[in-house]
């Protein structure tokens, strides 16, 4: 397993093409973008040489116009909360759409399914305003043992959010379908705090990543 950082500014959609095109857009044109400014996207790429492509996302795939530019970078297959199965009371308090924790088994079962296939997940509710709902398991513990003590509630829910989104992703790289599995998570943007306090924890304009193969 690697871990490291890599440089970080601007929006969500800012980091997706950064990681998916090499590209640091100076604007988001979103409907105006072509292929042929982009270059080849990695999506685009590895449909060329056979791989299925497929991005899933809990929100509507309206959000910074993903349902337009996606396909121009080479996704094949959309999975948009509009094209999710209804999950009857489990949409995030934080976005309009479903949480992350919510899809781990679509993820899973697409993974599963075709050994030649590259997928996009991009999480939802670990991003502001950090709403303490969308935690199923609240641990203050977790917090105090990192934190110390005085920390705000927003910086303690970002922590759980991520300890919750970090422990599913764990039970779901146990599953023997997916052995050989390349895995990157990289964050999109230092998250997003009103009080000096919390935002002294994170680098500015930096994200982490880590990256590991499934045994």
């Amino acid at each position: 397993m690697t871990f490291g950082s890599v440089h970080a500014i601007g929006a969500t959609a800012f980091a997706e093409f950064r990681e998916l095109c090499g590209k640091l857009p100076t604007k988001l044109n979103l409907k105006e973008i072509s292929e042929a400014g982009l270059g080849e996207c990695w999506p685009k790429m590895l449909a060329r040489q056979g791989y299925q492509t497929v991005s899933i996302h809990g929100a509507h795939g309206t959000m910074y116009d993903r349902l337009h530019w996606y396909p121009v970078i080479g996704f094949q297959e959309m999975i948009f909360k509009e094209k999710l199965p209804i999950i009857a009371g489990e949409q995030c308090y934080s976005f309009p759409g479903y949480c992350d924790k919510n899809l781990f088994e679509i993820v899973g079962r697409k993974l599963a399914d075709n050994d030649e296939i590259f997928l996009y997940w991009l999480t939802l509710n670990s991003h502001m305003p950090y709403d303490r709902r969308d935690i199923f398991e609240y641990r203050a513990g977790l917090c105090e043992d990192v934190l110390g003590r005085g920390y705000s509630e927003g910086l303690c829910n970002y922590h759980n959010l991520h300890v919750q989104f970090f422990e599913g992703l764990a039970k779901l790289m146990r599953n023997r379908e997916l052995s050989g599995t390349e895995v990157v998570v990289v964050g999109d943007h230092p998250p997003i705090f009103g009080d000096e306090s919390s935002k002294s924890y994170f680098e500015i304009n930096k994200v982490p990543f880590l990256h590991f193969w499934v045994k």
